[in-house]
């Protein structure tokens, strides 16, 4: 019975999530067709404009902007694109690697990539699979994704670190903190420090809202609503902040409409290489994959399919099994909620219209990273390593506000004065 029972309640969250996310997409649909955009088309001129960027941004041929264009191969002959800064140290003294979000390319880091820790560091922004200049995948749950990170990663600190004992950072944002997040916590021996901007680590969120549904439900049931009332305030906020999730998790091509009419896919740097641009090379004969140039005949460019799958294939919260390729510096063990094993700084726009900082902010601090003891490490210093942003949003990693704090938190981590 309460076998039945249970799935008797799967069916009913996944036939609420379906309505829910019908209900936000005819909402979104309503207020597109309300604005200019929805009905205009691009002007030769925005065209003109676009293909200028477009081969500027990724032109395999171009360092016009200061950054050059490189691959890592994976074990399954798959490729992943990063961008680094075309004058780079010889004998980095670390590497940091940058992972961008929905529905960006590693182009959102280029303020990062071009600021003066380069002179020292090797700094890396890695294309998720199926954006920017990436290949497309098959799938994207954690198997994939993060087994794919996991091998990048592998492969940059080789390139570039060689057999020394120098650091490796990673850094995310958005969907990018997610694979940080899920790294800090499952692996050990693969990064040295962790650094997230406007992100959530999933089993740490999952277990916050069931804490205030409980404490809601507890409260509803003794009559004592004002308690009740601010326990599921947060549950409700995050529902209503997630709502373009529940969207864009409905069966495609269902989802594919709303993504069609958004202004921030008509960025070049998130539409990925153009068709002209996929003809291009680097110097040493690298091209993209076929499965990129495919993208750049989609309408819009980018086959915001593929973007879309990051949220509908189980990357937040299904089990990882790393693959027999990535090996050393992955923990075997049960991936439930875990501390992290690395150390952790967050940064966090308190603005964000996605995330509400109650429930995926507050208290995580009880997962850094544990000494011998089982005490944090740096109790002390816990708070410190999360920089609450109270004047940026989401995007924090595009404000100034935000640009300056990630600045600041990198150097400290790599050693350098501030």
């Amino acid at each position: 019975m309460a076998h039945i029972g249970a799935k008797i309640g799967e069916a009913l969250a996944a036939g609420t999530a379906f309505f829910y996310g019908c209900l936000y997409l005819t909402a979104a649909l309503i207020y597109s067709v309300q604005q200019k955009e929805f009905w205009s088309s691009s002007s030769d001129e925005q065209k003109a404009r676009i293909a200028k960027e477009s081969r500027e941004l990724w032109s395999l041929s171009e360092t016009t902007n200061s950054l050059s264009h490189h691959f890592v191969r994976l074990p399954d002959g798959k490729q992943l694109h990063y961008l680094a800064p075309v004058q780079s140290p010889k004998d980095p003294q670390n590497l940091v690697v940058f992972i961008h979000g929905f529905p960006d390319s590693g182009h959102l880091f280029t303020r990062q990539l071009r600021s003066s820790l380069s002179s020292r560091n090797k700094l890396v922004a890695l294309d998720l699979p199926g954006c920017g200049g990436s290949d497309d995948f098959e799938k994207y749950g954690p198997n994939e994704v993060l087994n794919a990170i996991a091998s990048a990663i592998q492969q940059l600190k080789k390139r570039y670190l060689g057999t020394s004992k120098r650091r490796c950072i990673l850094m995310g944002h958005d969907w990018g903190g997610v694979v940080a997040f899920r790294i800090a916590a499952e692996t050990e021996g693969l990064v040295d420090h962790i650094v997230t901007m406007n992100s959530l680590y999933p089993a740490y969120a999952e277990e916050t809202l069931k804490e205030y549904l409980a404490r809601g439900f507890v409260s509803l049931k003794e009559g004592r609503f004002p308690e009740a009332r601010e326990a599921l305030s947060p549950v409700w906020s995050q529902i209503r902040k997630s709502g373009y999730t529940y969207m864009l998790t409905l069966p495609l091509p269902i989802a594919k409409t709303e993504a069609l009419s958004a202004a921030a896919k008509r960025l070049s740097m998130a539409y990925g290489p153009g068709r002209d641009d996929c003809k291009t090379s680097t110097p040493d004969g690298q091209t993209y994959g076929s499965s990129v140039l495919a993208r750049s005949f989609t309408n819009p460019p980018g086959d915001w399919d593929q973007k879309v799958r990051l949220y509908s294939e189980g990357l937040l919260r299904e089990p990882w099994t790393p693959s027999s390729q990535v090996g050393e510096g992955i923990d075997r063990s049960d991936t439930a909620a875990q501390q992290f094993k690395y150390p952790v700084n967050i940064i966090f726009g308190l603005k964000d219209v996605a995330l509400d900082p109650r429930v995926v902010l507050d208290g995580i601090e009880k997962y850094f990273k544990k000494d011998e003891h089982d005490v944090v490490a740096d109790a002390t210093h816990a708070r410190d390593r999360i920089v609450r942003l109270p004047d940026c949003g989401h995007w924090s990693i595009l404000e100034e506000e935000g640009v300056v704090a990630l600045d600041k938190v990198l150097r400290e981590v790599v050693g350098e004065q501030v």
